[in-house]
């Protein structure tokens, strides 16, 4: 621009008003948005010329390998999986070239690359049998309609939504993270469809239901199973509300458990934990009621003291045993 004329447009932006900055400013902000959609414009039309020129190349590729044939030989060359795979493959080339590691990798797999050099008309027979054109992407849910077209949709939702929960894990960290029933249910959640739900959102709600430790267990041995869990639900409604070590305490108390077995007796062998707490809940009332006693004299407390101590209807050792100390 000349200099002098350049002098004068910096006179008029200084000088104008704020509303003829604003129109300047506008037209700046248009040449920017023509100059992108040229640069837009121009990779689209290089981007479909180098495929057009690499769908060209293997129809080349396969011309420059079958020339100086002749009648049905020609045919033969050009249906052959060997000439038409090589071609193939140096399609990918030209449309990957430069690239490097995993980049070739992803470039090689991408679907319209593959489209590009596997889609030749009259070939369709043979491109199938490439492993490359094998690896052409089709939808899951493809064919499918109605329920079934819905539960593959969210099966392929919940998928998507693990990939991206467990991004940036490694090695046996990601396979935890795919498996792991919790994210899984909430992508599940997430994710809902109308239908019912596929097999691995089952699967994960099943998983993180509570299990029942007695499921499969029949008379003598459910019925103990039982008295267990029920002694055991007793002791945490008993010891709800502790904290710390004061609930370690709590569980652990050897009364609290065996007054809890005896509330949820069953007609059968006591479980250990039953067995073992009311054992030493006993011996600990003997040894209270009876403490500094010696010889004949201990036998005759604990005796006495068994109104006190054998109490419940659990039965004891130390309670049976106390029935045979006097003649």
């Amino acid at each position: 621009m000349n200099p002098h004329l350049k002098t004068q447009v910096l006179h008029l932006k200084c000088t104008t008003p704020f509303w003829f900055k604003e129109i300047w400013n506008h037209q700046q902000l248009l040449r920017d948005l023509i100059s992108l959609f040229f640069a837009m414009a121009r990779a689209l039309v290089l981007s479909l010329v180098l495929a057009l020129a690499s769908a060209e190349s293997v129809k080349d590729c396969i011309q420059s390998k079958c020339r100086g044939c002749g009648g049905e030989q020609c045919q033969l060359c050009r249906e052959d999986v060997n000439t038409v795979s090589a071609c193939v493959s140096s399609c990918m080339d030209n449309l990957c070239r430069g690239c490097g590691g995993e980049q070739c990798q992803l470039c090689r797999q991408d679907a319209s690359h593959i489209e590009t050099c596997c889609s030749q008309q009259g070939l369709e027979s043979v491109t199938s049998q490439i492993d490359t054109c094998k690896a052409q992407p089709t939808t899951p849910c493809a064919g499918l309609y109605g329920a079934e077209s819905l539960q593959c949709a969210w099966e392929e939702d919940v998928k998507s939504c693990l990939e991206t929960s467990c991004r940036g894990c490694g090695g046996e960290q990601c396979q935890l993270c795919r498996e792991d029933a919790q994210i899984i249910d909430a992508c599940c959640q997430d994710h809902w469809h109308s239908v019912d739900p596929p097999q691995m959102c089952k699967d994960a709600k099943e998983d993180l239901e509570p299990k029942n430790p007695c499921d499969g267990l029949y008379g003598a041995e459910s019925l103990q199973c039982a008295w267990e869990q029920d002694a055991k639900s007793c002791v945490a409604a008993a010891c709800q509300g502790c904290s710390g070590e004061q609930c370690q305490l709590c569980n652990q108390d050897v009364q609290k458990i065996a007054s809890c077995c005896d509330e949820h007796y069953h007609s059968v062998d006591p479980p250990q934990m039953c067995k073992d707490s009311k054992e030493e809940a006993v011996t600990n009332c003997f040894d209270s009621k009876c403490r500094g006693c010696g010889g004949e004299q201990c036998q005759l407390c604990r005796e006495d003291a068994k109104s006190e101590c054998c109490t419940g209807s659990m039965r004891t050792p130390s309670c049976e045993s106390s029935k045979a100390i006097l003649p």
